[in-house]
């Protein structure tokens, strides 16, 4: 059976395979060889003998690619080696071959136990992306052929732990007389085993064996009988256009051609050895799959195939040398003391599953992909699943036990699941990954608005499985790391859930959100270096912008219209972001702003999603506040009068004519407008069309270039104060942050939070604050110092965050010349006086507490369900506070809101 394969955008790779084999592999690996395959997942499979079936399944959504054969995922099996196939393609389960698919979906699930770690989450992105697989189990393949066609019959067989293939066979194949039986196989029993198996269980009047003298294994030791009985020939004189340097023989079939007509051909993964086939008696010790196809004989498969013996010499098998460089069906297995099964790292957590449990005091020694030792751990007391937390995670490459010194075990690959996720087969995906390979292979022409697309704003109601408790901030409040789950008294089959859950957790390292923050905050460190010129192909640039601003032709549109269109259109994202941000944690706020209570304050805490959300926020304000584009245009005349006045109206309408304060002293009725260089010709055939002498013929026009920044300076004042101020009212101590069970996630979420605290401090810093916007540069500073701020505020920290607060000043590109008093205000006054608040508030906050009809107007206080703030008023039974994203008051002119407070005493920050 042959059919033309054309793979493409394959995302979910999972491979498994034989354990003794990747353990051979492993001993001499390079580094090279998962370099461009990172997402591929390998998982180990130990047989008695060898796990040797080749079966490739692809799923899509609707249809399915189910290919069985002898070749291997090499360059060599699918290309130059001579190997047998049989593909079937699934576009519905009611089609004939979806029970194919069935029994070979049946038989791989029996191997899905051994999988280990995330991959388990990669076999459930099968049913979950392609559902039709779970139906699958709804067709009983039995144990009869499948019909495919008024001609052709099929039967999946394979070695499981009840049936033998060589046991189906005899289940299968009539008991009338063979007219001959044809193999070919490079691999046989030495004395000829499964050929003394067949010639006793079915009457046979010929017997063909096409073998490999050169690289096979052939029955040197076959007795007289058999020897007299079976032809053999070499492969090289079968075939018609066998060529000594490509062409190997690894295809496997046995092909029974009965008197009466019918063919039987078993295809697939068996060698002629008993390791493979098994006997009517005993079990084979392989893992092996194949097929067996029933037909009426027309010309026989052998002679469809193009082989032919008739011309062919005989070859004297027990006087040929057996090949010393392939070992057949059997691979070697080094003794070891304990196996590793399967590795992979999360972050920093290195997660090792080993054969069995041992006393023995193990060492685990990490190593590079250039074979050097990067760090070795204690394992005292091995359970088979052993957890370590690695020093240098991204130089971990493959692992292996130790024991006084010498290694135990075999090599083990480290699978890296930051890699694994990358691979989910979520269509959606697909787009914005080719966008942020866009942006690391060409940073210059990254299109921002294209990213932007991709963010979801939605409110972040995940399921964890287990309780979550807030991740407080590191300034004063306790930060819990323990991601230890109790596993004693689950059943089997809550823990399979419980790690499925926490595989799914893992996720959300690969959502569209925190891609997006990491390309950016990449970019935004200078990693990938950028052009502050904007370029692009102009039918592109027109077909990403509005509708009205593609009026002119191809010709017209020249580089400053497109840099003028890209930077609108960059402008326009990045404040719809800034928007959406602003909206979703107002609305967070909306009951405590209608209340007035402190009760309604948000007490949900902040998700990975919404963190990574105003680290892109973050991001874009350090990028393009300072950053300009320019808008070019054109300048032309029209003569006003009360008769073309209604005109010119129209078309400053149409054509978004800007009218420019240019007087013509020789002619007063002529007035002066400018517009977009690209709706020239339109417009001219418009005034043409009007019959009114309207336009002031000028043979050239000189463009008019005016800069526009990004942001303006108050701009980014109000975002900090509103937008990012409403996001610290939602990150305030008692909400927090949320704490995942999966340590890689609690990670990321301290990365971001890192980094907001650092550019956000910059960026306050950064700006010229009038003495009545002291304050909101005051309480924006602390919040973000006890709040975001994920480490405490030691002598060390500190040098530390000025160092990298001064290196954000200077890759920057607007630089203020307020900067420097502020950045010293910060260092010499405000940090200290946090530092030695945080120390009494850590040990006996109590002592802070004072009666609030003592202080006066302007004092700083502290609450655990806002933050900072300054008090303006004190009452009975409320309090007056001003504070960043407080509502506005017009008449007071700042953003202060009366409080619900009935107690009498308040945290005092300073006076």
């Amino acid at each position: 059976m042959m059919t033309a394969l054309r793979l493409a955008n394959v995302r979910n790779v999972n491979v498994l395979v034989d354990g003794k084999f990747l353990e051979q592999s492993l001993e001499m690996v390079t580094g090279n060889e998962f370099k461009n395959h990172k997402t591929y997942s390998l998982t180990p499979v130990y047989e008695t003998g060898v796990f040797h079936p080749k079966i490739m399944l692809l799923t899509g959504p609707t249809q399915g690619l189910l290919v069985i054969g002898s070749g291997n995922l090499t360059s060599s099996g699918l290309s130059t080696n001579d190997e047998i196939w049989a593909a079937f393609h699934l576009n519905s389960l009611d089609c004939n071959n979806a029970p194919v698919f069935a029994a070979a979906w049946q038989y791989l699930q029996g191997y899905f136990p051994q999988v280990k770690g995330f991959n388990q989450q990669k076999l459930d992105w099968i049913t979950q992306y392609s559902p039709w697989v779970r139906e699958l189990a709804l067709i009983a393949p039995g144990k009869t052929f499948i019909p495919l066609d008024d001609e052709l019959e099929v039967k999946f067989v394979a070695n499981t732990a009840s049936v033998s293939i060589y046991q189906q066979l005899i289940e299968s194949l009539p008991k009338s007389k063979v007219k001959k039986l044809s193999i070919v196989s490079p691999y046989f029993d030495e004395k000829g085993t499964i050929l003394e198996q067949l010639t006793a269980d079915f009457e046979i009047e010929e017997i063909a064996c096409l073998t490999d003298q050169q690289f096979g294994i052939l029955p040197t030791k076959l007795n007289e009988i058999l020897y007299n009985q079976v032809a053999f020939y070499d492969w090289k004189d079968c075939l018609k256009d066998f060529d000594t340097r490509y062409n190997r023989l690894h295809a496997k079939l046995f092909h029974f051609e009965y008197t009466d007509g019918w063919e039987y051909l078993l295809i697939g993964s068996p060698n002629a050895t008993i390791q493979a086939l098994g006997s009517v008696a005993d079990f084979a010790v392989n893992g092996e799959a194949g097929l067996l196809l029933k037909r009426k004989n027309k010309n026989g498969y052998i002679r469809e195939l193009g082989i032919n013996t008739k011309n062919g010499p005989t070859l004297n098998v027990k006087a040929a040398a057996k090949g010393k460089t392939h070992r057949g069906d059997s691979t070697p297995s080094i003794n070891y003391e304990n196996k590793i099964l399967y590795a992979e790292r999360n972050g920093s957590r290195l997660t090792v599953h080993l054969k069995k449990t041992s006393k023995a005091v193990y060492e685990i020694q990490v190593l590079n992909s250039s074979n050097e030792e990067v760090e070795i751990h204690s394992l005292p007391a091995v359970s088979e699943e052993a957890v370590i937390i690695l020093q240098q995670p991204d130089k971990a490459f493959r692992l292996f036990l130790v024991s006084d010194g010498v290694r135990v075990s075999n090599y083990s690959l480290i699978h890296n699941i930051s890699y694994l996720v990358k691979s989910t087969p979520d269509p959606s995906h697909d787009k914005l990954t080719q966008i942020i390979e866009g942006f690391l292979a060409d940073p210059e022409n990254g299109i921002y608005s294209d990213l932007l697309k991709y963010i979801d704003y939605s409110v972040d109601e995940e399921e964890f499985g287990l309780p979550a408790q807030p991740l407080r901030g590191a300034s004063g409040l306790s930060v819990s790391t323990n991601t230890t789950i109790d596993h004693i008294g689950l059943t089997e089959e809550e823990l399979y859930k419980l790690r499925s859950a926490q595989a799914r957790d893992l996720l959300l390292l690969n959502t569209s959100n925190v891609q997006i923050a990491d390309i950016l905050n990449i970019i935004s460190k200078g990693m990938v270096v950028q052009s502050s010129e904007v370029q692009e192909n102009a039918e592109q640039a027109l077909s990403q912008d509005d509708i009205e601003f593609q009026m002119g032709s191809e010709q017209e549109v020249d580089q400053s219209v497109i840099k003028r269109a890209r930077g609108e259109a960059e402008q326009r994202a990045i404040f719809k972001h800034l928007d959406k941000i602003d909206k979703f944690f107002s609305n967070q706020h909306k009951k405590f702003f209608e209340t007035r209570m402190l009760q309604d304050v948000p007490k949900r805490p902040i998700t990975l999603k919404e963190l990574s959300n105003v680290s892109v926020m973050t991001d874009l304000l350090y990028m393009f506040y300072g950053k300009s584009y320019n808008v070019s245009t054109i300048e032309v005349g029209l003569y006003s009068t009360n008769k073309t006045k209604p005109i010119i109206q129209e078309l400053e309408k149409e054509f978004g004519m800007v009218k420019t304060s240019k007087i013509n002293r020789d002619n007063f009725s002529i007035v002066y407008f400018e517009m977009f260089p690209e709706y020239y010709l339109e417009f001219k055939k418009r005034v043409a069309a009007s019959g009114a002498n309207l336009l002031v013929n000028q043979e050239e026009f000189s463009p008019i270039t005016r800069s526009y920044p990004y942001f303006f300076q108050e701009d980014l004042k109000s975002i900090l104060i509103e937008t990012f101020g409403c996001f610290l009212l939602c990150a305030n101590s008692k909400a927090g942050f949320h704490q995942y069970t999966n340590e890689s996630q609690n990670e990321k979420v301290i990365f971001y939070r890192d980094s907001i605290f650092r550019k956000c401090t910059f960026l306050i810093l950064n700006i010229r604050w009038r003495e009545d916007e002291l304050v909101y540069r005051d309480i924006l500073l602390l919040d973000l110092l006890q709040l975001v701020c994920p480490d405490k505020l030691s002598t060390k920290y500190t040098k530390e965050l000025k160092l990298a607060i001064e290196d954000l000043y200077k890759s920057n590109q607007l630089k203020s010349e307020h900067f420097s008093d502020n950045l010293k205000y910060y260092f010499s006054s405000l940090i200290p006086t946090v530092q030695s608040w945080q120390r009494i508030f850590e040990t006996d906050s109590s002592s802070l507490s004072t009666n609030r009809s003592s202080l006066g107007s302007g004092t700083i206080i502290y609450h655990r369900e806002l933050g900072f703030a300054t008090l303006k008023q004190s009452g009975n039974n409320f309090i007056t506070l001003v504070k960043p994203c407080l509502p506005w008051d017009d008449y007071k002119g700042e953003n202060t809101m009366k409080i619900v407070y009935p107690l009498t005493n308040i945290i005092l920050f300073k006076n």
